[in-house]
């Protein structure tokens, strides 16, 4: 028994510790540059250096810099692309969604970052409330604890343990899958003014226009075309775009 607590801590360590070195910039100097910069005005200095990271070391608190940055330098598109980003990677936190509210409210137009939701995504919209790293963490306790109740089914004949937590863990990465699916795919239009076209040519008709700092949903690709989904106060509207008209950083 002693055996099988240990190796449940030692699981616990390892997931805990892969949080703490996600979230911790690894390059302290070049963020402390990246600052400075951008307490001194210098906000291009400050982009150059949070963009360097956006791929290799994304996290909340980067994409909310870069957000921010990008605001101060007029970027309304790459600020609203950056601070989706952030709320992807901080779902909960106030100033991300306080930053992004500024952002759209002072974008060309009434489109908002979400969707009225269908039955299904109302029900796995609980999955959005945790981080991807806070998932990480739940994730490994639930293997582990299924792990755990296994080996109690094994050598003590205790079958309850095991099958309630292996449910739970099937349920949880069901949510998990669900989350991804619903929130990873959030762009921003980065055109002044963009067509968003009924097919993905050229040729075909321009159902509506867009302008730069328009959240949109990307649902699908077909070569360098994506079809997006936008909300307006009144419906869903869906289109295609050219790949180059639109920024994320999902």
């Amino acid at each position: 028994m002693k055996k099988i607590l240990g190796l449940f801590s030692l699981c616990l360590m390892f997931g805990g510790s892969y949080c703490i070195a996600e979230t911790v910039p690894g390059q302290i100097d070049d963020f402390e540059k990246a600052r400075s910069a951008y307490e001194s005005g210098d906000f291009q200095a400050a982009a150059d250096i949070y963009e360097k990271f956006a791929t290799v070391q994304p996290n909340g608190n980067l994409f909310y810099n870069l957000g921010s940055t990008y605001q101060r330098l007029g970027r309304t598109g790459d600020a609203t692309a950056a601070l989706l980003a952030a709320r992807y990677y901080m779902p909960r936190d106030p100033d991300v969604k306080a930053n992004l509210s500024f952002v759209q409210s002072n974008a060309k137009d009434q489109v908002v970052a979400k969707f009225d939701k269908t039955w299904p995504e109302k029900f796995w919209s609980w999955t959005q409330f945790l981080s991807p790293n806070e998932w990480w963490v739940l994730m490994s306790v639930l293997w582990c604890l299924a792990g755990l109740g296994y080996l109690l089914w094994i050598f003590r004949g205790r079958k309850t343990p095991f099958m309630v937590s292996f449910a739970l863990t099937l349920f949880c990465s069901v949510g998990l899958y669900m989350r991804a699916q619903q929130g990873s795919t959030w762009s921003a239009i980065v055109g002044d003014e963009v067509s968003v076209h009924s097919e993905p040519t050229d040729q075909s008709t321009a159902i509506f226009k867009l302008h730069n700092g328009a959240p949109a949903l990307v649902e699908s690709e077909s070569r360098n075309w994506l079809r997006i989904r936008i909300a307006t106060p009144s419906e869903s509207l869906y289109g295609w775009v050219k790949k180059d008209q639109v920024r994320s950083f999902l």
